[in-house]
């Protein structure tokens, strides 16, 4: 589809901060904070420590996404459609070895809708790769966001095969599997949202698909890139007992699925990185209130290391909260992700022996961690290094998912 063109590339999205710099491995980072510097190469992995412990270029917004009301008009680099000559599109991580920091990546994102336009806002944005196109199944929003932003726009997803590199799929969760599927056999590097997938068996598919193609396969939680988040895990060793509240006010976006695979799935995958190790005991409840899915629900895990996690989601809450606490021998620390902050309470030796509690505030700059899990994913591509959330540790947090849902429907059957 022939794209129409705006008269300039400018877009709203949102006031850049720094400025990218160009080196081996390049990366998008927020400013450096010094919750994190110290300690933070030791204890993340190491795509998300490259893409906190960099330089970069950043959009600021209160969530950790930019709204739209946030956003202010700022120039961006020229970008529009490729000549490929005939030259047939490299694949896997050839593709993004050859290209140097001269060499940009081309980036498409599959579904523009609210959070992929974010997304092609970022890869606009950014210096060291190229929105070389969207889609979007509704010609409306393809046609909005591919003039916003100044490139072209499709109605089909497989018009970007030969033009990208990389792609991110913000899609429906029901179509997650197709069109990522579609994509790395097609030899393009993805970035899906999560959930992956709706089924482990399409997990498994794309997971296996990326591996025999040797693509980068990143799942987009989003929670792993929050300062306060890098600063709880900076914290934390040993978690003995682990609370979540995750509550919103409801709205028809992401109904497609339950609570627990649209909000609960974020802290299950963070109970999941801090306690590590087995569940052997899960129990749920959950209720349905304005949707015929699951609306509300809590769950409670314990695992083999005898880490308990008690976690609450809710999309039909009055007020909005996410937070997060964590007790371990000797230390509380609590996190706020709404309001950047972090609360640690730690155990000292008094003078007279008897031990004292010791308090900490910190509120935290919290940058944009959209902009740090697209450059997490960037560098990834680029350098040929395991994504920040591969395909299996996606996977894991889909399958407790799925059994938490399953649970709580077993509980609303019994309460009709």
């Amino acid at each position: 589809m022939s794209p129409r063109r705006p008269g300039g590339p400018v877009a709203y999205v949102g006031e850049a901060i720094g400025a990218f710099r160009r080196r081996a491995d390049p990366v998008l980072d927020v400013a450096p904070s010094t919750c994190i510097v110290a300690t933070m190469k030791k204890t993340l992995s190491p795509a998300i420590a490259a893409a906190i412990g960099g330089r970069a270029q950043h959009l600021s917004a209160a969530d950790g996404t930019v709204d739209d009301e946030l956003l202010q008009p700022v120039p961006l680099k020229p970008s529009g459609p490729r000549r490929h000559d005939g030259v047939q599109p490299r694949s896997g991580w050839e593709a993004a070895a050859m290209d140097g920091p001269d060499h940009p990546l081309r980036a498409g994102v599959i579904g523009v809708g609210h959070m992929g336009r974010l997304h092609a806002r970022k890869y606009a944005a950014a210096e060291g790769v190229s929105l070389a196109a969207v889609a979007d199944r509704d010609a409306d929003t393809a046609e909005r966001v591919g003039a916003e932003l100044g490139v072209p726009w499709h109605t089909d997803h497989r018009a970007l095969f030969g033009a990208v590199d990389l792609v991110s799929v913000a899609v429906s969760t029901d179509a997650h599997h197709a069109v990522a599927r579609d994509c790395l056999q097609a030899g393009i590097h993805v970035l899906v949202e999560k959930p992956m997938t709706a089924t482990l068996q399409q997990a498994d598919e794309l997971i296996a698909a990326a591996r025999a193609r040797g693509l980068c396969l990143q799942v987009g939680h989003l929670e792993r890139f929050s300062a306060a988040l890098v600063a709880l895990r900076a914290e934390i060793t040993r978690p003995l007992f682990i609370e979540s509240h995750r509550l919103a006010c409801f709205t028809p976006r992401g109904t497609e699925v339950n609570v627990v695979l649209d909000l609960m799935i974020h802290d299950i995958d963070l109970v999941l990185d801090l306690a590590a190790g087995p569940i052997v005991e899960l129990r749920a409840s959950g209720a349905s209130v304005l949707t015929d899915d699951i609306d509300i629900g809590n769950a409670r895990l314990e695992f083999e290391s005898g880490c308990v996690a008690n976690i609450t989601a809710s999309r039909v809450s009055r007020q909005p909260m996410r937070r997060l606490r964590v007790f371990q021998r000797d230390r509380y620390v609590a996190v706020d992700t709404m309001h950047d902050s972090i609360a640690i309470a730690r155990r000292q030796p008094g003078a007279s022996g008897e031990p004292r509690i010791e308090f900490e505030q910190r509120h935290l700059d919290k940058g944009d961690p959209l902009m740090r899990e697209v450059g997490a994913f960037v560098h990834a591509v680029r350098s040929g290094t395991a994504p920040a959330i591969g395909g299996e540790q996606a996977r894991r947090a889909l399958e407790v998912a799925l059994q938490i849902s399953a649970r709580m429907r077993e509980s609303m059957r019994r309460q009709t």
